[in-house]
């Protein structure tokens, strides 16, 4: 058999092929009667768009082959929203393969989907078929969790237990034979855990013996509170976050800021909603601009990381390592909810499975 073109082991490894998510089209909201809501979108949509391609720019001036996911539905046909209705749940609008980190785990050689609970992702995979397609045809290992049963509105993860096979793919982070990754959502960790116990236990099988995999005290997708920038070294934003394992490392704190109002909290869930969109653009986007820098990052070799955004800080700390820090700007990442880490997936990297706590 020929050599898969897929092959990833750790998180910083020398990257040389990815994936690079995209938002829905411009144009996607044409439906809509309400002009100023459509023209923000427009504009949301638009520089998304723009900020990925210079993404994209980046990347492949640093010798990294990109690929891109194709857009399946269409959010409105014949003026009206086009409403997916497949009897035990429906949804308005499916959505984009923005995050293609959300639902796939790439290991070794195996694209490893995932499914979450929510109704209007039940779908997302579908963007990248071409792409996996392709992948296996070449000799990669190509799984799917089981198709859960999902049913309108449904209830927490923490209510779902031992019901549903569910779990993000972003709530692991890879080091050679270890694996580190945050907490279902069970006991303390059952408002914000990202999936079910079961669904942890289906991906430890998944995985295999081979891999050692260490629990992280956290819960939410743990790109968001732990990068590996490189052997012996990570970056992090709360320390209570940090498996035992890893805490020989040495660690780089970021300043998260200051919070978010809570006005904005209340609002950011209702992502199409016309008062959101006007709010996000009006005020808040220069408000994250000024006050927030995450440890949500993209190493693309041991030399160099793309941050999302500039943090002198911890620019001067990653340069004392050996480390190059790139800054990239998304200037929407926090209407949609994700960053750098978030919209992208590793496809190949340089090297072997290491050891890298021998």
């Amino acid at each position: 058999m020929q050599e898969s073109p897929v092959k990833i082991f750790s998180e910083f490894q020398k990257l040389e092929e990815i994936i690079v998510g995209s938002a829905h089209p411009k144009d996607a909201f044409y439906f809509s009667n309400d002009p100023e809501l459509k023209g923000g979108l427009e504009t949301i949509l638009g520089e998304t768009e723009e900020d990925l391609g210079e993404l994209v720019k980046l990347l492949e001036g640093m010798d990294v082959t990109v690929k891109r996911p194709k857009h399946l539905f269409e959010l409105g046909k014949e003026n009206r929203v086009n409403t997916i209705d497949l009897g035990v749940f429906d949804f308005t609008f499916p959505n984009h393969p923005l995050m293609p980190r959300d639902t796939v785990l790439v290991l070794n050689n195996k694209i490893i989907q995932t499914y979450t609970k929510s109704e209007n992702r039940f779908f997302e995979n579908w963007h990248y078929y071409d792409l996996f397609l392709d992948y296996f045809e070449r000799g990669a290992d190509w799984i799917s969790m089981p198709e859960p049963y999902i049913e309108n509105n449904p209830p927490t993860y923490s209510e779902l237990e031992n019901q549903k096979i569910l779990f993000h793919a972003a709530n692991v982070i890879k080091c050679g034979r270890d694996l580190f990754f945050s907490q279902p959502s069970f006991g303390e960790f059952s408002k914000k855990g990202k999936g079910t116990e079961i669904g942890l236990e289906w991906i430890k099988r998944v995985v295999g013996p081979e891999y050692r995999l260490n629990p992280a005290p956290c819960a939410g997708h743990i790109d968001g509170k732990i990068a590996l920038i490189k052997p012996g070294v990570l970056i992090a934003w709360d320390q209570s976050h940090i498996p035992d394992k890893l805490k020989p490392w040495h660690q780089i704190f970021v300043d998260t800021g200051s919070p978010f109002p809570e006005h904005f909290n209340k609002i950011k869930k209702k992502r199409f909603y016309k008062d959101f969109v006007q709010e996000w653009l009006s005020e808040w986007i220069g408000y994250v601009d000024e006050t927030v820098f995450d440890v949500n990052m993209l190493s693309v070799s041991e030399e160099i990381v793309i941050t999302n955004g500039y943090n002198k800080k911890v620019f001067d700390e990653l340069k004392k390592h050996g480390v190059e820090a790139v800054p990239w700007n998304f200037r929407h990442q926090y209407f949609w909810d994700g960053a750098i880490h978030c919209v992208t997936l590793d496809v190949r990297r340089k090297g072997e499975c290491e050891d890298y706590f021998a």
